[in-house]
């Protein structure tokens, strides 16, 4: 799997990108040249990325208690809309915490929360 970006508006040949990103996975070695291509698939999405906003703490400090109290556990980069602090790293060992705390009631490690958020939830993460 491969994630590309692109501004709006740029000229976009399927075909090409696909044989792209293959040639290139196959070119670092994440693929070894001979193996076949077993499928593609091509999915656009127009805003893909969060973008910091001046509020956006703000706001998770009344999004995120709601969406735990719905049983929703955003995580990730996406999940906590702080994309430009963490990485794949990041992501799965905020996994690796929600599902420790759900089963065990252990505290999570990597979750940041606006002060807000942690004074909305009694601190309780």
């Amino acid at each position: 799997m491969t994630e590309t970006s692109m501004l709006p508006g740029t000229p976009l040949d399927h075909r090409q990108l696909i044989r792209d990103c293959d040639q290139a996975l196959r070119r670092h070695g994440l693929v070894p040249e001979d193996a076949p291509l077993a499928s593609t698939h091509l999915e656009l999405i127009d805003y893909a990325y969060p973008i910091p906003t001046l509020d956006r703490d703000e706001a998770l400090a009344t999004v995120v208690p709601w969406m735990e109290s719905q049983g929703i556990y955003p995580r990730g980069r996406f999940g906590t809309w702080r994309y430009e602090i963490g990485n794949m790293d990041h992501a799965v060992k905020m996994g690796i915490d929600i599902a420790r705390r759900l089963v065990h009631g252990t505290t999570e490690e990597l979750l940041i929360q606006a002060p807000d958020a942690m004074a909305a939830t009694g601190g309780r993460r």
